[in-house]
């Protein structure tokens, strides 16, 4: 609870006072790792302003698991993909051992989930990280490219994808 409010002093209080278990989970297999990844605001590296990111260095710093998956195969990176922090997405890449190419249940990667949500910095993010990654194709053969093609608003993702002399647009998905 203290992290989705975005509670600082709770979360300082909670981990390093009362020594919470940075390793639990919820009912949908979700470490407050994952919880702190979602919470929107401002994330910026001022640990004096209280925000998102200092609860999320704190999670990290007290040993949260950064490849630890939810009940549906998520890890934190999907999530941040989802939730357009890539102040997160960045930090797991240069800071942490989290696998990128981690695939949830349904076969998506990150980037995958990024594509869906249209999360485009979080696109540019991932891409950077990994650019062959943008041929990986989920359980159904959808690659990023088949996924902006299907969703909503998606003149820019798709714009921004065939731009990139990564992507492969001979692909058939299943």
């Amino acid at each position: 609870v203290a992290v989705k409010a975005a509670n600082l002093d709770a979360c300082k209080c909670l981990i390093l006072k009362l020594k919470a278990n940075v390793n639990a989970t919820n009912s949908l297999g979700r470490t407050p790792l994952h919880d702190a990844v979602a919470v929107p605001g401002t994330w910026s590296d001022d640990e004096s302003d209280g925000g998102p990111a200092s609860i999320f260095q704190l999670l990290i710093s007290a040993g949260a698991p950064v490849l630890a998956a939810d009940a549906a195969g998520q890890t934190a990176l999907h999530v941040a993909a989802a939730s357009n922090t890539t102040y997160a997405l960045a930090y797991f890449l240069l800071h942490t051992s989290i696998d990128i190419s981690a695939r949830d249940l349904k076969g998506m990667t990150a980037l995958h989930v990024a594509v869906q949500c249209g999360n485009i910095p979080a696109l540019k993010v991932l891409e950077g990280a990994r650019p062959d990654a943008l041929d990986d194709v989920d359980f159904e053969g959808n690659s990023v490219l088949h996924l902006a093609v299907q969703s909503e608003n998606n003149q820019e993702l798709v714009q921004l994808l065939l731009e990139s002399q990564m992507v492969n647009i001979t692909l058939k998905n299943k």
